[in-house]
């Protein structure tokens, strides 16, 4: 028996909710790279996603998770794939403390169905990374997408004050913590954040918010001229905020 057909039956076994798929019509959708897995596994739970990495990890089979792909082609050509992890079941959130201006979120979510949840009680996580529709919350901070507001409100590095990570061996580790002002220990969350899942698969995260804002506009000028027109840029800027420039 070889070590797929091994791992396929104890995972049968031992965690019987979770899917495995090896139509071939699957494994080409899911292909990275043109390279296809062996078979799709989509857990239900966190302690299911750990399971199925220890696995993995007893079989000696490569694993890769995925939520919807949207930054799946990053990083490297693998040169083995035998497990693809499906990420998107894990989509609940799990606590907002609106007073405390912090969420506790599971990586399968959307951002945009997060943001939604979130704007009940007038907060956001203020990140816009491309596709937010599609991009889930591990993927956004295992790749780092962050999106051009983070000029304004920092990355998903500075956002991020709190992660639930399955290591290599299958076991679950934290960093971190649910408060912003939290300074035990080494910042692991920092390593885990565009490690593009290399480093453990991220299963939870808990963020820092922030109020959403009243309102907001975009303006967009063109000018060949820029270096002699920059005084004429500044004293713009400065009057569609409100601030006045001599």
């Amino acid at each position: 028996m070889s070590a797929f057909e091994s791992f396929s039956n104890e995972l049968q076994q031992r965690v019987p909710r979770s899917s495995i798929s090896t139509e071939a019509k699957t494994l080409q959708h899911y292909a990275v790279d043109d390279l296809p897995p062996q078979a799709v596994v989509t857990p239900r739970t966190i302690e299911e996603t750990a399971q199925v990495v220890a696995l993995a990890h007893h079989h000696h089979l490569s694993l890769l998770p995925r939520g919807n792909g949207t930054q799946i082609n990053l990083g490297g050509v693998p040169e083995q794939l035998d497990i693809l992890l499906l990420t998107h079941k894990l989509d609940h959130l799990r606590e907002h403390e609106a007073p405390d201006l912090t969420c506790h979120v599971e990586a399968g979510m959307t951002l945009a169905a997060l943001q939604t949840q979130l704007a009940t009680k007038g907060q956001w996580l203020a990140l816009d990374p491309p596709v937010a529709e599609q991009t889930t919350i591990g993927g956004l901070l295992a790749t780092n997408s962050s999106g051009p507001k983070r000029f304004r409100y920092g990355t998903a590095r500075d956002l991020a004050i709190g992660l639930r990570v399955v290591q290599a061996n299958g076991q679950i580790a934290r960093s971190g913590g649910r408060v912003v002002k939290n300074v035990a220990g080494y910042d692991l969350n920092k390593l885990y954040i565009g490690s593009l899942a290399t480093l453990g698969v991220i299963v939870e995260a808990n963020f820092k918010l922030h109020p959403l804002p009243p309102s907001e506009r975009t303006y967009l000028c063109y000018n060949t001229r820029y270096h002699a027109n920059s005084d004429g840029y500044c004293k713009f800027f400065a009057a569609t905020d409100g601030v006045r420039v001599d």
